[in-house]
């Protein structure tokens, strides 16, 4: 039997934002549910207003919310993107130096694809040296839309 095939295209685009702060760095935290169609997550910034170096895990949760895959763990300098003088800039996560093997798009930008469903996550693997302290998460992904 042949199956039907869909189509995608790419309909426009939204983005992230989520903040943590010290009373929740240690529990993931949700950036992105994918939709049905998936999801092509196209930049992922962070930047902290903590006087420390942060490390932050991202992982992705599998549709049936019974699995989750570790993508990498990276580090965020004290006050990245936050600094007054912008000498410290937000770390890129999306960069090859903090997840190895992401795809390229046509630009060659390297892009984070989740299946259908997923779930987008990032945690901090310790509590945040200064109260209050807070890490900003911003990016953005492409929405799909089905075409016949």
């Amino acid at each position: 039997m042949s199956k039907n095939k869909q189509f995608y295209a790419v309909s426009g685009f939204a983005n992230i934002a989520v903040n943590m702060d010290d009373n929740d760095t240690t529990v993931a935290k949700i950036l992105h549910t994918a939709s049905e169609e998936g999801s092509v997550i196209k930049s992922l910034n962070v930047s902290s207003s903590d006087g420390a170096i942060l490390f932050m895990e991202l992982s992705i949760l599998n549709k049936a919310g019974t699995v989750t895959s570790v993508l990498g763990t990276f580090a965020i300098p004290a006050t990245a993107g936050q600094d007054a003088a912008g000498a410290i800039p937000s770390v890129n996560v999306l960069d090859s130096d903090n997840i190895v093997g992401l795809e390229k798009d046509i630009q060659g930008n390297n892009i984070l694809k989740l299946g259908d469903s997923c779930v987008l996550r990032a945690r901090m693997l310790a509590t945040m040296s200064a109260s209050p302290a807070q890490v900003d998460i911003f990016g953005s992904y492409d929405i799909f839309t089905a075409v016949v």
